[in-house]
């Protein structure tokens, strides 16, 4: 790299450090790319790329993704479709890793806001909206609420 690089400087060698798996020296160069040049997208999605390597269950990349979503928003014209995509990726996460359904529903309603024609999203708000009110009511006393089929299904085995 030259004494002053430049933008593509910075992407060769975090693509590099990132390709290497060398996610130390990515995230210096990261760091460095992101203050040198905060107008480009490049350093936060790169910060996503090696979060990923990390971290495979998504937890590393809540943080960098949160950053790239609030870099995306300087525009939200140009890239709403992207940033709800980020919040959609954000509100699995929560829901099916991390298991917080407000979490995951909060997201979800960003997605919404952002890609409000999207069925998908909207649905998963629907579903997740049902979930946490299902968990939210009070359990009647006197019987069970184990979840499991009612009285009226077939049993599954033996019997004459």
């Amino acid at each position: 790299m030259t004494t002053d690089p430049g933008n593509r400087d910075f992407y060769d060698l975090t693509d590099a450090a990132i390709g290497a798996k060398d996610t130390a020296l990515a995230d210096s160069v990261i760091a460095a790319y992101e203050a040198k040049f905060p107008d480009q997208s490049y350093p936060y999605a790169f910060a996503l790329r090696n979060a990923k390597l990390k971290d495979t269950t998504g937890a590393a990349a809540v943080e960098p993704t949160a950053k790239y979503i609030e870099f995306l928003k300087k525009d939200t014209a140009k890239n709403a479709a992207t940033i709800a995509y980020y919040y959609a990726l954000q509100g699995s996460y929560y829901a099916n890793v991390a298991q917080d359904a407000k979490m995951a529903l909060e997201q979800f309603r960003n997605a919404v806001q952002y890609a409000p024609d999207n069925a998908q999203y909207q649905t998963i708000v629907n579903q997740l909206e049902a979930a946490i009110n299902k968990a939210n009511q009070p359990k009647s006393s006197g019987t069970k609420s184990s979840g499991t089929k009612s009285s009226t299904t077939k049993p599954k085995s033996g019997g004459k």
